[in-house]
């Protein structure tokens, strides 16, 4: 019953006059990306692109070259057309490259978004609306070139949080941030860590509440190690994948992170 991979890809894939964009990080050139999405597509698997737009893009922001389109050491700077003009050749990369429509833009742990460089210079702004800011520009980007986003739904929560947590039950995201948020993006609620299934059926009710219909993510518990904690896999995921059945959520998928 598995139907698709996501390819995640911070820096590792080469884009157009851009030579530290995955320097020294085995970067996949264009042609091995088709081929990895010719392969998935022999055997009835869609090969979706899962890239990152705003934060996890430390190992870019520590070249010189990109460090006036840093916010912090971790997060693109938002609202600046550098930015947006790196963004966009990601978009036409992997939209040449993969045959499906579905684009994974990231923008998970944007840790202190809003809140470095992008704060000296247009001054004091809630987190919340330059996350929506950004994320209606990269928006505009996908639908440009027929592309369907989804990203990961944790920075709506966190930055709700007084203690900056995914996790967090007195966390609020505010109406007017959640009237503001593209129709067109998919939410996806990632979480490896509970044991009760009543904690995930409460955070799918959470992202419906959003207006989103959520796609779930598990974890196989494979970062930190060269295998699966097995264990700790089967005590999240079987509690996770219950509550994802019986709320009828029609999409999910476990993650096998190697870090």
């Amino acid at each position: 019953g598995i139907n698709s991979v996501q390819l995640y890809m911070e820096d590792v894939y080469q884009l157009p006059d851009e030579p530290f964009f995955g320097y020294a990080r085995g970067a996949y050139a264009a042609d091995e990306l088709r081929r990895i999405d010719d392969a998935g597509h022999r055997l009835g698997i869609e090969v979706i692109p899962c890239i990152q737009t705003l934060g996890h893009l430390e190992q870019i922001l520590q070249w010189p070259p990109y460090q006036e389109i840093a916010d912090t050491s971790t997060v693109l700077l938002a609202e600046d057309e550098r930015s947006y003009r790196l963004i966009e050749k990601m978009l036409d990369t992997v939209s040449s490259c993969f045959r499906t429509r579905t684009v994974h833009i990231g923008m998970d742990e944007a840790d202190g978004v809003g809140l470095g460089r992008y704060r000296a210079i247009h001054g004091e702004k809630r987190p919340f609306d330059v996350l929506n800011t950004h994320l209606r520009k990269v928006t505009s980007f996908c639908k440009e070139r027929g592309l369907r986003p989804m990203m990961w739904s944790d920075m709506y929560f966190r930055l709700g949080s007084a203690t900056h947590t995914y996790y967090d039950q007195e966390a609020v995201t505010p109406p007017e941030v959640i009237r503001d948020i593209p129709a067109e993006v998919e939410m996806v609620y990632w979480d490896y860590y509970h044991s009760d299934a009543a904690f995930y059926e409460e955070w799918i009710d959470r992202h419906r509440a959003m207006g989103k219909e959520p796609l779930f993510a598990a974890g196989a518990w494979t970062w930190g190690r060269h295998w699966a904690a097995l264990s700790h896999a089967l005590a999240t995921n079987t509690p996770g994948m219950q509550a994802a059945r019986k709320k009828g959520l029609r999409h999910t998928f476990t993650t096998a992170w190697g870090d």
